[in-house]
């Protein structure tokens, strides 16, 4: 374990810290050896194996993140969630199915039964929806007020389900895709509502051309909605702690340290596609 936030879940945390996961072990091992963001919608009877630990913390579900640099794994980013009875959102991994654009290989929905139905029958081809917008621009997408977004192909399902927010990030494997085997080979989705909103902030940051600091790309507090665009000077420090760290190691990082009054933690998650600029994806909770 590098990096953690168990606020309040402490002796599950003691657990995790004591752990480690061989190739194809438990979750964080399974998304080493497919080499993809792997969603587990329920722990019991599945590769999970902190099942009882993870009931006793309320964890009902989760989705590991493999971090790779070219060929190298650095790091793989494990997100737990708990069921809530109110809640509104969904984790979704799409893939090029090599014929006509991106398919849903991976997904949760908690009770949003229809939505899941309707994504699984959905393609997106490229530069449509926002899993096409994302495997089109090969960089992390905002998009807010799904509901009336002419951009979001699922916009009245959306409104239905309550899903105000999505985020999609590329994802790069040393396998690639179909039909580009050396560049982008997933698109992993995030969609939230605003009464349960996935983080607080969220914010977009992208290595400068010097490599010295980081320029900001995109920004939107899920609670309210309010988008920020591109800002090329709004520049941070390449040195700067938690988003900086991640961007030089290559390595996920999470913070409680340096934070403004209104968040608890930071996690930086550093995207490395090939030969171009590296980015760094910051959620707030």
């Amino acid at each position: 374990l590098s990096s953690s936030d168990y606020t309040g879940l402490e002796a599950f945390g003691q657990i995790s810290a004591e752990t480690s996961f061989a190739l194809g072990e438990g979750l964080p091992g399974k998304a080493w050896q497919e080499q993809r963001p792997v969603v587990l919608k329920q722990f019991e009877e599945s590769t999970f194996v902190r099942t009882a630990a993870a009931r006793d913390a309320g964890l009902t579900s989760g989705v590991a993140i493999p971090v790779f640099d070219g060929k190298q794994l650095k790091a793989v980013l494990v997100l737990l969630c708990g069921k809530l009875d109110e809640a509104s959102g969904a984790i979704e991994v799409w893939q090029d199915d090599g014929l006509s654009g991106m398919a849903l290989v991976d997904g949760y929905y908690g009770e949003m039964e229809r939505f899941e139905w309707l994504s699984k029958q959905i393609r997106f081809p490229l530069g449509i929806g926002l899993p096409g917008t994302v495997w089109q621009s090969q960089q992390a997408t905002i998009m807010a007020n799904l509901a009336n977004s002419t951009s979001f192909l699922r916009a009245a399902n959306a409104k239905e389900a309550g899903i105000s927010t999505g985020i999609g990030i590329p994802f790069y494997s040393p396998i690639g895709s179909p039909s580009q085997p050396e560049d982008l080979s997933a698109v992993l989705v995030f969609l939230s509502s605003r009464d349960t909103p996935l983080a607080k902030r969220f914010e977009i940051w992208q290595q400068t051309d010097d490599g010295d600091g980081l320029w900001f790309l995109g920004g939107i507090d899920q609670d309210g909605e309010t988008v920020e665009p591109q800002n090329r000077s709004k520049i941070i420090s390449a040195s700067t702690p938690c988003l900086g760290e991640a961007i030089t190691t290559g390595i996920p990082v999470i913070s409680q340290n340096d934070l403004a009054n209104e968040y608890q933690s930071l996690l930086a998650l550093p995207i490395h596609p090939q030969e171009k600029p590296k980015s760094v994806i910051a959620l707030y909770r």
